[in-house]
């Protein structure tokens, strides 16, 4: 997860744990980041979800646990979505990078992004939970909706 795009639909979510406070995200160029995203998501016709979170936060913690404990939800955004971590603390906001979009409302929070980078939709997080725990089918509704529209694939005659 680290920032960078994956190429593999097949992974499963312990391949991919890393920690919100690796250096790639404390240290790391978010603007590089959500460029990469955008040229791999314009080849792979998926959309981009960038979430805003941090080591210190306590629901990304659960986030990325649920991702792992929820393999098929995993799979839905995989398959769907190129993802890139922002980290943001009240030292570090990355305003450079999430200048182009709407404000922040809490962490851990999601932005919906078209291929190109243009923003789809802003997402409270918090709001995918119900009972202190994320729901997996608030979570697979909110990744449907603003998943890429499927292309059906043209006869060749």
């Amino acid at each position: 997860m680290k920032g960078v795009p994956h190429e593999k639909a097949d992974l499963h979510p312990t391949d991919l744990v890393t920690s919100r406070c690796g250096n790639s995200i404390q240290k790391g160029t978010p603007q590089r980041d959500i460029q990469a995203a955008i040229a791999e998501a314009q080849k792979t016709d998926k959309r981009i979800i960038l979430d805003i979170g941090g080591d210190w936060c306590q629901y990304c913690h659960e986030m990325d646990q649920f991702f792992q404990d929820h393999p098929d939800v995993f799979q839905l955004r995989e398959k769907n979505f190129i993802t890139v971590l922002i980290f943001y603390s009240s030292d570090n906001k990355n305003e450079k990078a999430l200048s182009h979009y709407s404000k922040v409302l809490g962490i851990p929070h999601f932005f919906g992004l078209e291929k190109d980078g243009s923003l789809l939709h802003s997402q409270l997080v918090i709001d995918l939970r119900t009972n202190e725990n994320y729901n997996a089918d608030k979570m697979k509704d909110f990744l449907s909706k603003w998943a890429p529209a499927v292309v059906s694939k043209r006869h060749e005659d």
